[in-house]
Order: structure tokens, then C-alpha cells, then sequence
């Protein structure tokens, strides 16, 4: 599946390396940021050390509310893996 090629390598990184891929077939998916902006969110890097290039962070609020952990989700896909 190519779309699932270009998604691969975010699954793996430092904080998901010992998962195991066999265990853990979902994920959750937001095909464009753009979705997530326009959901009111603001992505951002904390460049913490040894964060991985990748890796983005979501603020959902401040502070987060149940109505934003929501609008968060609704924003996912659920994906399984190849």
C-alpha cells in the first residue's frame, strides 16, 4: 500500500521503538494538518533534546478541555497497518 509506505517511517521513532508492530496494528491518522488548524489547534515543535525531526506537537489549550480532546479526535482517522 503507498500510502502506508510514506506513514511507515513516522510510526517509528524513539518513543514507538519498542513497540511491537505485530501488537499494535492501529494507529490514528490525520491525513493534512491543515485540518487540524482549522480545527483551532496550533501545531508546534518544542525542540526538545533528542526530539526526532518529525515529530510535531498539538496544543489543544490552555488549559485542554474534554470539548478540545474531542475536536481532536474527530479530526483522526483510524488506519490499520499494511
Amino acid at each position: 500500500m503507498a500510502e502506508f509506505e510514506h506513514i511507515e517511517p513516522l510510526l517509528i521513532t524513539p518513543e514507538l521503538g519498542e513497540s511491537d508492530p505485530e501488537r499494535n496494528k492501529k494507529f490514528w491518522y490525520c491525513s493534512r494538518a491543515g485540518k487540524l488548524r482549522e480545527s483551532g489547534f496550533t501545531i508546534m515543535k518544542l525542540d526538545f533534546e533528542g526530539e526526532v525531526p518529525d515529530h510535531y506537537s498539538v496544543q489543544l489549550g490552555d488549559p485542554a478541555e474534554l470539548t478540545d480532546a474531542e475536536r481532536f479526535v474527530a479530526a483522526l482517522e483510524p488506519r490499520k497497518r499494511g
